[in-house]
């Protein structure tokens, strides 16, 4: 029985293509979820917002609809996009080591259902 060295999850699948999670899982004996977390660790330019982890686009793809987000990072750079994608909310067992470093400004923001997990996304003005 296969049992995450991260989360703890138990009889997780080990049957994935060959790519960058698949590797890590094999490595670290994680689950898929874990290493894609693992692997966002090293990301270089990360952009972690309230705890939910973002990504620029290539700037021709239009991401979350190619609605305007500007975004200020904690070094005071800006950013202005509309091709941000959303890599999802960090787990808590990652937060340590994927931490809060911008902020939304212009109104942006990302909406939460009733259990704090972002749905939606409403952009700068």
């Amino acid at each position: 029985m296969s049992e995450c060295k991260e989360c703890g999850k138990e009889n997780y699948s080990t049957n994935y293509m060959d790519c960058s999670e698949k590797t890590t899982m094999d490595k670290h004996r994680v689950c898929f979820s874990c290493a894609f977390w693992i692997n966002r660790t090293k990301d270089k330019n990360p952009i972690v917002i309230d705890g939910v982890r973002y990504a620029l686009g290539s700037g021709s793809a239009g991401g979350m609809g190619g609605r305007k987000f500007t975004i200020k990072m904690n070094n005071g750079k800006i950013i202005e996009t509309h091709d941000l994608w959303c890599r999802g909310d960090v787990p808590e067992h990652f937060k340590d080591r994927i931490k809060d470093n911008a902020e939304f400004c212009g109104g942006a923001c990302a909406a939460k259902d009733k259990e704090g997990k972002s749905y939606a996304f409403n952009p700068s003005k």
